[in-house]
């Protein structure tokens, strides 16, 4: 019996052995029959300890384009017992079988490993119902989590032609002509960034990278709260915050107040009454917080499932990732850049499981001392990974404290002051790449509006001289439709 597997009432665990040859010997005897395994098994389909041992050296030979055979598999893994190596290549031809019949084993084996699975998972929830200290959404939950992992191999196999792509795609276009929204899209609740980015859509990544002080926090709790007031059903992750610290800069953007007076009760009067009657306004905004001062990526994870089970999300914000730990992660990871790489990976693939947008704060790497520029990709702390797994990098730059004083296209070519901001839309998947300057209201919480041209954003490749190339092409302010609220 393999580790961590359950009998129940003396029974032994599914499995098929003779099935797991059949898979072995045929690939011993053709290295083109594991494409056809390679798409539904993986190692841990296997029951027995060899074959899974077996099963893994082939999927690593094969990948490196060489052929399978006894002699390549221990290269691969000089852990493996040569003299059962050898005992199995004397049964490929009893046991090796046509593509065409290996099929039907091969979904054997798979039928084998969810029954196993299966009842491991439930055994679980079992025993976590008679634990009065276990949560049973919890544990139902994780559970829900478990068993659709256990069938992504029919989605992941589901093939289209090019003809089901397409049609279905014109099916879409066609709704939104008509009106009929089927996509998620969650607009910031900032015109002047919306009618550039159009949207944030299912299952987008996005990264939203800054410096301390320039207010990535408050602008990722104005969207998401923008987001939320629009009925988007949204999730709020701080591990900077606790929820009173995150409703005091709420309350100061609504009313103008600074949080220093909100937080020792010197309000007006009239202030006093505009802040009573946000607890009606905010009565049925669905936002969801969640307030711990500690977590691991497991449990980010299982906590965005949670809400997406029970208040149906259609996004959650992170503040901010490089505070998630990796703690109970099985791989072993022995630096930054692959904690990091991990982090994203996953935070990619709830996007997609789930069905919902993520939104990631970013602390950005130190800056050269008196280098003057604005924030570039690679500023991101372990870059790589994150620009790879995103699918939409944004940072936010304010100029003045950074020493930039003028830029060509920017703030009609005057110097800036002190709450500009520059967000700077440094990868987008689906769209054109521009800048939108705002103003940053430190002292209440919020950023805000100002009337700016728009412009094409260009390459740039020394900021030090702190201007933009004059071939920059500008909109014609006629252009700009003036029932439109005020873009920049």
């Amino acid at each position: 019996m393999r580790k961590g597997e359950v009998i129940l009432n003396g029974m032994v665990p599914p499995q098929n052995t003779e099935a797991e040859k059949n898979v072995l010997c045929s690939i011993l005897m053709n290295s083109d029959a594991i494409t056809e395994a390679a798409t539904i098994l993986t190692a841990d389909d296997f029951y027995d300890h060899f074959h899974a041992t077996i099963y893994k050296s082939c999927l690593n030979v094969y990948e490196r384009g060489e052929g399978v055979d006894i002699v390549t598999l221990w290269a691969d893994n000089r852990e493996l017992n040569m003299k059962q190596l050898t005992d199995m290549q004397g049964q490929v031809p009893v046991y090796a079988m046509s593509n065409d019949a290996l099929l039907p084993k091969v979904r054997l084996i798979k039928e084998m490993s969810i029954r196993r699975q299966a009842i491991s998972t439930f055994s679980k929830v079992i025993s976590g119902m008679y634990d009065d200290m276990t949560d049973c959404m919890d544990e139902i939950i994780t559970a829900e989590h478990e068993l659709v992992h256990m069938m992504s191999f029919l989605s992941k196999n589901r093939m289209s032609t090019l003809g089901e792509v397409i049609s279905d795609t014109i099916e879409g276009i066609d709704q939104a002509s008509k009106g009929i929204i089927t996509e998620i899209i969650l607009d910031t609740g900032i015109p002047s960034i919306d009618s550039i980015w159009q949207g944030i859509f299912a299952p987008d990544f996005i990264v939203i990278g800054a410096k301390g002080g320039e207010g990535k926090t408050t602008f990722a709790l104005q969207i998401c709260k923008n987001m939320a007031m629009a009925g988007n059903q949204m999730g709020y992750i701080s591990l900077e915050m606790k929820n009173r610290q995150v409703g005091w800069k709420i309350i100061s953007s609504d009313i103008d107040v600074q949080v220093v007076d909100i937080r020792s009760g010197r309000v007006s009067e009239d202030k006093w009454g505009q802040m009573v009657s946000l607890g009606s306004k905010y009565e049925k905004t669905p936002m969801y917080f969640y307030d711990t001062p500690r977590m691991s990526i497991i449990e980010f994870c299982n906590i965005a499932r949670k809400m997406k089970a029970k208040f149906d999300i259609k996004g959650i914000v992170l503040d901010y990732l490089q505070l998630l730990s990796t703690d109970g992660v099985k791989e072993r990871l022995t630096g930054l850049r692959e904690q990091t790489a991990y982090k994203s990976r996953a935070i990619k693939e709830l996007c997609l499981e789930l069905n919902i947008a993520v939104i990631a704060l970013s602390q950005l790497t130190r800056r050269e001392k008196g280098v003057k520029r604005l924030h570039e990709i690679s500023d991101l702390k372990e870059s790589s990974t994150l620009e790879t797994d995103a699918d939409g990098v944004v940072m936010i730059c304010r100029p003045f404290i950074h020493g930039i004083t003028e830029m060509d296209g920017y703030n009609n070519n005057n110097s800036f002051e002190q709450n500009d901001v520059i967000i700077q839309q440094l990868k987008w998947r689906l769209n054109d790449k521009k800048d939108v300057m705002l103003k940053f209201d430190g002292a209440n919480n919020k950023f805000v509006e100002i009337d700016k041209t728009p412009f094409k954003q260009l390459e740039i490749t020394d900021w030090n001289i702190y201007k933009r190339p004059k071939e920059i092409e500008f909109i014609d302010d006629a252009e700009i439709d003036s029932n439109l609220p005020v873009p920049f």
